[in-house]
């Protein structure tokens, strides 16, 4: 089976799926689809090395309240029911654990999409779906044959005398260099998976009748978070020859849910690599829609005063997280449904085209249990490890 990735930005996790916080859940939202897709990640990172390929690891995680002015010192303790002290968080008085190793776990989303696209042994083809290309079956249905697609990563080869196209470097089609060339991808199943682009392409381009899709503006931003002094435990075994009563160490694996003063707060993944992902508590809690969702992926670009926020806040929960170490300042639209619930299946009227969205902040937690349910569709004709009854895309 060959499988072919069409892509209109050239790259693997270009969007949303690359600028995700990559927080898992076992239990959140509580459904089937969570459970599935929450251990089968558990599994692919055992079966692949995903802690060293994709940052996987399991994690706790905390509800923290944070004070508005954090104090001077660069250490606060902060103890949760466990007597857990945070001594990363800055004027943290209460600390509840809201998770555990047991089921709450992290990734690095664009690391993880970049390891599954090159485990699939899948093409990546550098353009952009224009129409389905059909044909009438005795039966009455249609059936997807193709799509066309302008490929404006590709040239025609002039020393090729059979006519045939090669993909060119994606950077140097940005660049200008490059001729729209208009072609068909020939195909037997087509899944659409364009996020909250789904809605424009599928249900007002192709007159699919599939449930409402919107956007839902979110902006992060990444720490290179410096290593922190900790107090040591009486009786506590170092390797560090001259140490006294602290030891240097980076942030442990400890995601937090915040409230600053009285407001939610950020929403904070330390990783593996040192590096710290910081979401939400800015104010703009998902209500931009899909009027501001811009036709080309790579025109979406962060608000500066709503990432100035989310620093702010940030050096809030945590000395660690200074302005000076910002890394990275972004932003993606979600794919949202007005019910909350992700479009997964056959989309009516055909027989061989599917989609899958819809599952905005959960994507990433989600995205494995609902590729495996697609594929399953496709090998076998129906989804042999979901029910996708309550998921149906069809109005």
């Amino acid at each position: 089976m060959e499988v072919v990735l069409v892509e209109a930005t050239g790259r693997v996790a270009d969007c949303a799926s690359g600028k995700a916080g990559g927080f898992l859940a076992r239990d959140w939202p509580d459904s089937e689809l969570s459970r599935s897709s929450y251990s089968l990640h558990t599994h692919l990172a055992k079966e692949h090395n995903g802690a060293q390929r994709w940052l996987y690891r399991t994690v706790e995680t905390f509800s923290v309240a944070v004070k508005k002015s954090p104090p001077r010192s660069g250490r606060a303790a902060g103890k949760n029911t466990k007597k857990m002290r945070l001594d990363w968080v800055a004027g943290s008085p209460t600390a509840d654990q809201i998770g555990t190793h047991a089921n709450t776990a992290q990734v690095h989303p664009r690391l993880l999409c970049e390891a599954l696209f090159e485990l699939s042994g899948a093409k990546l083809v550098h353009a952009r779906v224009c129409d389905l290309v059909k044909k009438k079956c005795p039966m009455g249905k249609e059936v997807v044959v193709g799509v066309s697609v302008v490929d404006s990563a590709i040239e025609e080869d002039e020393n090729d005398k059979e006519g045939k196209t090669k993909v060119r470097d994606a950077d140097a089609a940005r660049e200008g260099k490059r001729k729209e060339v208009k072609r068909v991808i020939e195909a037997d199943h087509i899944v659409v998976a364009l996020g909250p682009w789904c809605d424009s392409v599928m249900r007002k381009s192709w007159g699919c009748r599939i449930r409402r899709v919107a956007g839902q503006k979110g902006h992060s931003v990444v720490f290179q978070a410096p290593p922190f002094s900790v107090k040591l435990e009486e009786g506590s075994d170092t390797n560090t020859k001259d140490s006294r009563d602290t030891s240097l160490t980076s942030i442990p694996g400890q995601c937090l849910f915040t409230e600053v003063g009285k407001m939610e707060g950020p929403e904070v993944y330390p990783r593996s690599d040192g590096t710290v992902y910081v979401c939400g508590g800015t104010g703009d809690s998902g209500t931009t829609w899909d009027e501001l969702l811009p036709d080309d992926p790579t025109a979406v670009q962060p608000a500066a005063d709503v990432t100035d926020r989310l620093v702010s806040l940030s050096a809030t929960v945590s000395p660690l997280l200074g302005k000076d170490s910002v890394i990275a300042r972004q932003a993606c639209f979600l794919p949202a449904t007005a019910d909350g619930v992700p479009l997964i299946g056959r989309v009516d009227g055909f027989s061989n085209l599917l989609v899958g969205t819809g599952n905005s902040v959960w994507g990433i937690l989600n995205g494995p249990a609902t590729g495996r349910a697609l594929a399953e569709m496709i090998v076998f004709g129906e989804s042999r490890s979901l029910d996708l009854d309550e998921f149906d895309p069809n109005v």
